[in-house]
């Protein structure tokens, strides 16, 4: 029964190893595909770099754009005299100054000067159309200024609309909406944080009672409930406070006068929401292929474990690969593959590129240096216990006076198992750099050679001191037969003979049990 489950284990293992085999290599044709379609945005940035022939680099051009009533019109171009900022603020002002004079229809018309074309509405000046402004959009002289022209007496029209008694109507009607609106938002906002609210509860009570009946441990409930609780209505009132935000600047922009304060409103909050979005969006390639490189190494990952489950299994045979090798060997494995994959996987993070991103990798490469000289220590030392195999699980060995029994042997350090059931761990660095006994490790002889020494004075036969000493041996359980025990004479000291008694045995584990019944029959 038992072999049979072993080989329907072994058949599993190997059916699995083959479907995860067959998956990576899909998994892998598809990565590849993708990185030939989608470039990686920092390397492409570096190759066009340093692909760019030096070219002397323009100034900046000073750029400002006209605004009136919260709506852009145009941009203008500043000169060396007036900066683009105060041009347009200029110009601003001569629009309004026309809008608030007269009711009707605002007509444009163009007169050439020697500094450009210049643009009039309703006979008042507007602005000039510069050659630096030419420039700047690419179009003729008489046709740019038409189009200011147009562009103006279209914001004139607007502008008086607004401030008539029909836009303040609609302005009124505007705000009503939006204060509806946002009533709706909050009433349906409270309902849901409250509909919410309940079914955590209800959840939670009957999470705990689960955990509660499989542990049979009491878990603080009220706890639980609270910090839910207190989650939820947080992120209600956060979404509230942002849908009030949004509401005000939608009420103060339906109104002429406070249009500028929602527009500035708006723009401290959307602006950067708004940069925020089109940074993801440009950076949804390098994502793709992130997400591509985390699943190809999961994959690779599962396949690796699978490989050396079916060799801890016996059912992949490798000439000179030890068992105990599996589990180290794997781990070696898995972060080779996480190595690699950060390798790969760099140039595609958004923001590696940055000056920033690179300072923190090169702070946190220092740290790590600095800070894990002994764990790389222990590691290489452990690599070198692992397969030298001077040590295996089982082994009794004593370090530098600690006896025990070998349960472990990781990358980083030894555990071994006293005779007195303590759990002793000793460094790699240290296993290795010490001097070892390995007592289960044998030679070419018949087992452990235990030997104890007993001084008998001079009085006594040698004959009866070396059969009692046998006698003793012959009663101590845990001593072979075969090859027999004997005895040595060491020394002869001040007032007795030191005899050396040699005893095998193949209980190495008991070894300690033994030697000690030994000494008590002797």
């Amino acid at each position: 029964m038992t072999s049979s489950s072993a080989l329907d284990r072994r058949a599993r293992s190997a059916a699995q190893f083959a479907a995860f085999a067959r998956r990576a290599l899909c998994a892998a044709l598809l990565g590849f595909a993708l990185a030939l379609s989608l470039p990686a945005t920092g390397l492409n940035a570096q190759e066009a770099q340093e692909a760019e022939p030096a070219q002397e680099k323009k100034p900046a051009v000073d750029v400002a754009t006209v605004t009136v009533d919260g709506e852009d019109l145009f941009a203008v171009v500043g000169v060396s005299a007036r900066p683009a900022a105060e041009r347009a603020k200029d110009i601003a002002k001569r629009i309004e100054e026309v809008a608030q004079r007269g009711i009707s229809t605002p007509t444009p018309t163009l007169q050439r000067t020697e500094f450009g074309t210049a643009v009039y509405l309703d006979g008042v000046y507007i602005t000039t159309v510069t050659s630096v402004d030419v420039e700047y959009e690419g179009l003729d002289a008489p046709t740019l200024g038409k189009r200011i022209g147009e562009r103006v007496a279209q914001a004139v029209e607007a502008y008086r609309e607004r401030r008539s008694k029909e836009g303040v109507t609609a302005s009124l009607v505007s705000a009503l909406v939006w204060t509806a609106a946002f009533i709706v938002f909050a009433v349906c906002l409270y309902f849901c944080a409250r509909f919410l609210r309940k079914r955590a509860d209800n959840r939670t009570v009957e999470w705990v009672k689960k955990v509660e009946k499989s542990t049979g441990k009491i878990v603080e409930t009220d706890t639980i409930v609270s910090t839910t609780r207190a989650t939820i209505w947080m992120t209600a009132f956060l979404i509230l406070v942002l849908g009030l935000y949004y509401y005000l600047s939608q009420v103060l922009f339906a109104f002429p006068g406070t249009r500028d304060i929602a527009i500035i409103l708006l723009q401290y909050f959307t602006g950067p929401v708004l940069n925020i979005l089109s940074l993801i969006l440009n950076q949804i390639p390098a994502i793709i292929m992130l997400v591509v490189i985390y699943f190809i190494t999961r994959y690779l990952m599962r396949l690796v474990k699978l490989l050396f489950q079916n060799i801890e299994l016996g059912f992949i045979h490798i000439g000179g690969f030890e068992r105990s090798w599996t589990w180290p060997t794997y781990r070696l494995a898995t972060a080779v593959l996480i190595v690699f994959a950060v390798i790969v996987a760099y140039p595609y993070i958004p923001g590696s590129d940055t000056a920033a991103f690179k300072g923190i990798t090169i702070f946190l490469g220092v740290i790590l240096s600095l800070g894990s000289s002994s764990v790389i220590s222990n590691l290489l030392s452990g690599l070198f216990v692992i397969y030298r195999r001077s040590v295996n699980v089982g082994d009794w060995i004593d370090v530098k006076g600690e006896l025990g029994e070998v349960e472990s042997v990781t990358l980083l350090e030894t555990s071994l198992r006293s005779p007195k059931n303590e759990l002793i761990s000793i460094p790699n660095s240290q296993l290795l750099s010490s001097e070892l006994t390995n007592y289960t490790r044998r030679g070419e002889t018949a087992g452990l050679l235990l030997h104890t020494s007993v001084g008998i004075g001079y009085e006594d036969p040698p004959e009866k001191v070396v059969a009692l000493l046998l006698e003793a041996a012959d009663r101590t359980e845990g001593l072979k037969k075969n090859p027999p025990p004997f005895v040595l004479k060491k020394s002869l000291a001040d007032y007795a003979v030191v005899y050396e008694f040699n005893g095998y045995t193949d209980a190495t584990g008991a070894f300690p049990r033994t030697e000690s019944d030994l000494v008590g029959n002797i």
